[in-house]
């Protein structure tokens, strides 16, 4: 018997190589699904380091593509569908711990239901940074 497959592909990103420390960040995390089947119960994960506190995220899903529309807390952790074609957008906003001054990254995953199939797991996985931590003062940085 043949096993179903979809090629997931996640891409995220904060627009920015510098992140204000004790200030949030929202993370633009973007799932798509060109096939050549749909799926549901797709894990969308992004466990957050323990530099961020207070994440909260919204949902908004494209093509018949279902999401929750919005949570808090974290990690975040949901399960989606993806019909053929779909999209959705999570952005995720966390707040940057302010000391130690250090780099600061973040990982999501995106993880298929058994028994599907996915032919190219390398976009399957999508990193921010590492970005420079620090704060403006008087105008510098």
């Amino acid at each position: 018997t043949a096993v179903a497959s979809a090629d997931l592909a996640v891409t995220m990103s904060n627009g920015s190589r510098f992140v204000t420390s004790g200030a949030p960040t929202t993370y633009t995390i973007t799932l798509s699904n060109p096939g050549p089947s749909g799926v549901a119960r797709v894990r969308v994960l992004d466990e957050l380091d323990p530099e961020f506190s207070n994440p909260s995220w919204t949902c908004t899903a494209q093509g018949g593509a279902v999401c929750a529309a919005s949570g808090n807390g974290g990690p975040l952790d949901e399960r989606v569908d993806l019909p053929l074609g779909a999209s959705l957008t999570f952005l995720l906003t966390a707040t940057v711990a302010p000391l130690p001054e250090t780099p600061v990254s973040n990982l999501v995953s995106v993880t298929l239901p058994t028994p599907f199939n996915d032919p190219n797991l390398q976009n399957n996985v999508a990193t921010d940074g590492p970005d420079v931590r620090g704060l403006f003062r008087n105008g510098f940085d």
